[in-house]
């Protein structure tokens, strides 16, 4: 019904939930585990897989474009 394995639909999920906590500001550890990845190195390799950036630089990226909108 996605047109992907259910492995890869997880991990999209993991990954949509990742995001909306680094845009609210939470901590990488915290969103990590929330996340589901078994610690932020996990989660720093496979973010930075999928989105060619780290979750850190998201996350500043992200700062820039709200204070740009503001």
């Amino acid at each position: 019904a996605t047109g992907m394995t259910p492995h890869a639909f997880q991990l999209l999920c993991r990954l949509r939930l990742l995001r909306s906590m680094l845009r609210a500001d939470t901590a990488s550890a915290l969103a990590a585990a929330s996340a589901g990845f078994s610690d932020q190195s996990h989660m720093h390799k496979v973010f930075k897989r999928h989105h060619g950036m780290t979750p850190g630089q998201f996350k500043q990226a992200s700062f820039k474009v709200k204070a740009a909108s503001q």
